[in-house]
């Protein structure tokens, strides 16, 4: 049997082929290979059943945080690094949720957020990370923490009251 193909470019290529008449199909079968000393079988970690306290919310994570003070940041460019100073230290803040602890605070948009200190424990922010643990370790709704930030040039300090964070 022989067939004709033009290709992508106009050549025609001419193709020879024979097909099988009436052969019966070959069956592959794939068998798993049974662990050996060499190479145990992978563990897995079962979850943890749900309890009471996690069953009907997310569980809390870095990703996810229990507490917010409500300010959208991202990282400072290599620019307003060099001009103000800030070696690796600054977060500048995006914009502010209305109604947040941030607005309470006083922060406002296009500070530099170059410290939260959480129960005592100061944590310079280098990048959103930083920031969103040290709200989150403050914990309960009566904690402070205070926040050491950049004002058109000037330093300033304010105290904002972590918010537990609303769900989206």
């Amino acid at each position: 049997m022989s067939s004709t193909f033009k290709c992508c470019i106009g050549i025609a290529v001419a193709l020879q082929f024979a097909v099988p008449v009436l052969a019966a199909p070959k069956v592959v079968t794939f068998k798993k290979p049974a662990p050996t000393a060499a190479s145990p079988p992978a563990a897995t970690i079962p979850a943890p059943p749900p309890t009471a306290a996690t069953r009907n919310r997310i569980v809390s994570t870095p990703l996810n945080p229990d507490y917010w003070i409500g300010v959208q940041v991202g990282p400072a460019d290599s620019v307003l690094r060099s001009q103000l100073k800030l070696g690796e230290l600054g977060l500048v803040v995006r914009g502010v949720f209305e109604g947040s602890p941030a607005i309470a605070a006083g922060i406002k948009k296009d500070d530099v957020l170059l410290e939260v200190t959480a129960k005592g424990q100061p944590a310079p922010l280098k990048e959103r990370l930083d920031l969103v643990r040290a709200v989150n370790a403050a914990g309960p709704d009566d904690a402070t923490v205070t926040v050491r930030l950049l004002r058109e040039g000037q330093e300033h300090t304010v105290t904002a009251k972590p918010a537990k964070r609303p769900v989206r």
